[in-house]
Formats: structure tokens, sequence, C-alpha cells
């Protein structure tokens, strides 16, 4: 007859050098990493300590203050910089408005002026924002141009660059010129007006649009 062994439960014994256990806790405050586990050699339940290299507080404190500093920095920069921005669209946009503005009073203090001088009733020979004087209608522009293209929208409005031929034209011109004026931001400053001179290189002096020479006395 055979026996049959019996069977039971096995056992392993643990390997040598083995952790049964590790454990890995972190401090409170940050400081150190503590790692525990059975010593080697040693088959009971005891335990040793060991530590991560130890990173000192007032590293740690100075490292959070200029990470800190640097985004304090970097949000006033871009509030600055927004600032800036905002600070310079509303002055060119201040500016472009009181521009406006100003041609929008020019515009309607020459048409009540030319209502005063009843030019809408009396049938004047000059469309409305041009100026009488005698026989002769007067336009000033403000827009910036050179002397050709102001002379080419003179001639397609079918008229030239004033000649100044006597002195009531040029009180008159003074007149007008010296109401068309801008504020820059402290002082006044009045727009220029092209008018019918030109200075003849082969002459070597200068001459009005007609042909006659300028004279200072004119």
């Amino acid at each position: 007859m055979f026996k049959t062994p019996k069977v039971g439960p096995a056992k392993r014994s643990p390997q040598k050098g083995v952790p049964r256990e590790l454990r890995i806790s972190l401090d409170s405050d940050l400081s150190g990493l503590r790692i525990r586990g059975p010593s080697q050699g040693s088959s009971s339940s005891e335990v040793q300590d060991e530590w991560l290299p130890h990173i000192p507080k007032n590293a740690q404190n100075w490292s959070c203050s200029v990470i800190g500093l640097l985004c304090i920095c970097v949000i006033f920069f871009l509030l600055v910089t927004l600032m800036n921005l905002k600070v310079a669209m509303l002055k060119k946009r201040t500016k472009e408005e009181a521009a406006l503005w100003q041609w929008k009073i020019l515009t309607l203090t020459e048409i009540f002026r030319d209502l005063q001088m009843g030019k809408v009733l009396n049938c004047s020979i000059c469309k409305i924002q041009w100026m009488q004087l005698s026989e002769k209608c007067y336009f000033f522009r403000n827009r910036k141009m050179n002397w050709e293209s102001s002379q080419r929208f003179c001639q397609e409005e079918d008229a030239e660059l004033m000649v100044v031929s006597n002195k009531d034209e040029m009180q008159f011109l003074k007149f007008h010129a010296s109401m068309h004026y801008y504020l820059d931001p402290k002082t006044y400053k009045y727009d220029k007006f092209w008018i019918g001179l030109v200075y003849d290189i082969a002459e070597r002096k200068w001459l009005w649009l007609d042909g006659t020479a300028y004279k200072p006395s004119r």
C-alpha cells in the first residue's frame, strides 16, 4: 500500500535582501522625504529611517519670493503697456474728433455768413462754402496738399490758385486765412494756403499764374 503524503500550505521564506514592507512619508513642513523599511540582514520587524537630502526652509522661501516678485513685475508691465495703448488711442481719437468738429463749425460759420450777406436771396454767382469778392469766388480748403495737387484741384473746379491783383484781394486773403487755425496743443497754429505764385528758374524771378511778375507792393 502506498501512503499519500499530506499536502499543507506552502511557506516561502523571505528572500534575503528584499524588504517585506516599504513606506514612504512626506514631512508636513516639506523639509524632507522619509523612506521606511526593514534593515538589511534582519528578519524581524525592525525598521530604519533614511532621509533624502534636506532642503533648507530659507532656500524654499527665497525661491517663492522671487517667483512671486517676477509675477508681480510681469503683471505691472502688462498693465502699464495696456494703459499707454489706451491713452494713445484716446488722444488720436480726440484729435480726429476735434478736427472734424472744427471743420463743421467753420463750414456752418461760412454758411451763416453767406446768409447774413444775403448770398442766397441775391442769387450769388458763388457756390455754397465759396466766398465772393466783387465778381470772383474764393474757396479755402483745409486739406494738406502740395502746390501741383492744389492747382489740379482748382482746375477740376473750373478755377485756379489765387492771383492777388490788388490790395482788396490781399486784405480779403489775410482776413479769411486767419480764420483757419487749430489748437496744437497749447498754442494756435494757422493753416497755410497755396496761392498762384511760382518761381521761374529760367528768368530767376517770381511770377503769378497770369504771367505777370510779382511785386512786393502789389
